[in-house]
């Protein structure tokens, strides 16, 4: 599960290209659930301004995923909600220094979409 997660954010760091006068965020592809405790994240510098906190579920199990977000994801402070057969998900994007240790935090839509299918794949396999 966790190195599934770590190819898909790398393949978005080296899709969405950016610029390097950033924000400091919270980064953890995993044993970072809610609530959060900040002594299991790691604080990385963004390089493109803006944080993100992703989490999926289904049922009692959950995914949280807490990074900068790549290039163009990100356009405004929002969180943004989607349901798709019994899995739920929330993106959440920020722009202030370790914003996004909780739901404060706009992706498009296929890329939001994208992550949630890869979630809940990660979820199916590991029941």
């Amino acid at each position: 599960m966790d190195r599934l997660l770590l190819i898909v954010v790398l393949i978005f760091l080296v899709y969405f290209p950016g610029n390097i006068d950033g924000n400091e965020c919270y980064n953890c592809l995993s044993s970072c659930p809610d609530p959060f405790n900040k002594t299991n994240a790691i604080v990385l510098e963004s390089p493109f301004t803006w944080c993100i906190k992703f989490k999926t579920s289904k049922a009692h199990d959950s995914v949280v995923i807490r990074s900068f977000a790549p290039y163009g994801l990100c356009t405004e402070n929002k969180c943004k909600s989607s349901n798709h057969n019994d899995i739920k998900g929330i993106m959440c994007c920020c722009n202030s220094q370790l914003c996004n240790n909780s739901n404060t935090t706009t992706i498009s839509l296929s890329c939001f979409m994208g992550l949630i299918i890869i979630s809940a794949m990660n979820l199916i396999l590991n029941e």
